[in-house]
């Protein structure tokens, strides 16, 4: 009887969903869940794991945009207090052209291109950097 595949259990695309999102390595990867490099590589490209990095970083997209929303109404509960082009900057950035509606054009192509991005040393080093964190990729 053959095993049956590991992305079988939606708890542990889950695990392997949050790995990508998190930017782990391939290596980090293959540690964690004591496959292949290559696994890793067939892993990111199933649906089913694709479906649920998207919907990981849908969610961290709305919080941040929430968060954001937040900031920008406690400022305008100050509106009296703002000079009319900070006011006409405020609307510009966000009644016309809102980060919602930017987030809903994302499609899994963008999420794909993310998490190959996460997986080039330079570019987690560089993203860290600007964060402010420290990152040692192996490759």
């Amino acid at each position: 009887m053959a095993r049956p595949h590991a992305l079988a259990d939606p708890d542990y695309v889950k695990e392997v969903a949050e790995a990508f999102a998190n930017g782990c390595t391939r290596e980090e990867m293959s540690e964690t869940f004591s496959v292949t490099k290559a696994t890793i590589t067939r892993w990111r490209k199933d649906p089913r794991v694709k479906r649920q990095v998207h919907t990981i970083l849908g969610e961290r997209v709305q919080r941040v945009s929430s968060k954001v929303d937040s900031v920008i109404e406690a400022r305008l509960q100050n509106a009296e207090n703002l000079t009319i082009k900070e006011l006409l900057d405020i609307r510009r950035e966000f009644v016309g052209d809102n980060l919602r509606n930017k987030l809903d054009e994302a499609d899994g192509d963008t999420i794909n291109a993310a998490m190959e991005a996460v997986e080039d040393p330079d570019f987690v080093n560089a993203l860290s950097a600007v964060m402010g964190g420290s990152s040692t990729p192996e490759e």
